[in-house]
């Protein structure tokens, strides 16, 4: 690792920096931050290392809250990173002017580290992508990224798939199980409707059901920005005009019942 961060110190025309898999220590990989020009590296990959904890990210955090630091995309996928030091991520990305894309899927991050997240979402006026695929994000947490998704004007793709938005409810009240079901719903129907930024979304499998699938849709009826939605594992389905339908709804041409508006 020394040797790795004493050459980076020389290399001018490197721009990528990818150490995915690399059974990391936070030590190694701190050697290795501290050694990349903040000023050339623009991508930054050190996904699957799960052996990476606080003081890592804690560095890290420090770099990419040097005014030098030109970090456009960063990548920490499969990192076992959980709420605490999603947080300490986030915080030192809200004094970032650079960075485009930011993906934490495969982790470990619960309602609790969505906060934070939100925050990011708000304020990095030049966050274009962000991924959160495979994590532990439920309805409460679902519900916030849908509010904050509502009034951003800059996020362009946007990833929860493999969360739980539409479950995760503990109680055995059936009528307060349909009130969340249903404020969960509206809450993305609502994002979808007065989002102007979004351009590529996915929700797939997220325990859906039908009947938020349907809030949902009506509200992404409103919608003309979104190129691509995926659905996939929701009790619903896609159009071709990429519209929510009903499962079922789809003739032999693939065309659905659900018209624009």
């Amino acid at each position: 690792m020394r040797a790795i961060a004493k050459g980076l110190q020389f290399c001018k025309f490197v721009t990528h920096l990818t150490v995915r898999n690399c059974s990391l220590t936070s030590a190694g990989a701190l050697k290795i931050a501290y050694g990349m020009n903040r000023k050339i590296i623009k991508h930054l990959d050190v996904s699957y290392n799960p052996q990476l904890t606080s003081p890592f990210y804690k560095g890290l955090g420090e770099i990419i809250e040097d005014t030098d630091c030109r970090l456009e995309v960063l990548e920490l996928e499969g990192c076992k990173l959980n709420d605490s030091n999603t947080s300490i991520i986030c915080e030192a990305i809200l004094q970032s002017i650079t960075l485009s894309v930011l993906n934490l899927s495969k982790n470990q991050i619960t309602d609790k580290g969505v906060g934070p997240i939100c925050k990011v979402i708000e304020e990095t006026t030049s966050l274009k992508g962000l991924f959160l695929h495979y994590n532990k994000i439920m309805m409460s947490g679902g519900v916030k990224l849908a509010e904050q998704i509502k009034n951003t004007q800059f996020l362009e793709v946007f990833d929860i798939s493999y969360n739980a938005i539409g479950g995760g409810i503990v109680t055995k009240d059936e009528k307060k199980i349909k009130e969340l079901n249903d404020n969960c719903a509206k809450a993305w129907s609502d994002a979808f409707k007065f989002n102007q930024s979004l351009i590529h979304v996915d929700i797939s499998h997220n325990h859906l059901r039908q009947p938020e699938v349907e809030i949902i849709g009506a509200g992404l009826k409103f919608n003309h920005n979104i190129l691509g939605i995926h659905l996939v594992g929701n009790e619903g389905q896609v159009d071709p005009q990429g519209f929510i339908v009903e499962h079922g709804t789809l003739d032999k041409d693939g065309k659905g019942s659900i018209a624009k508006e």
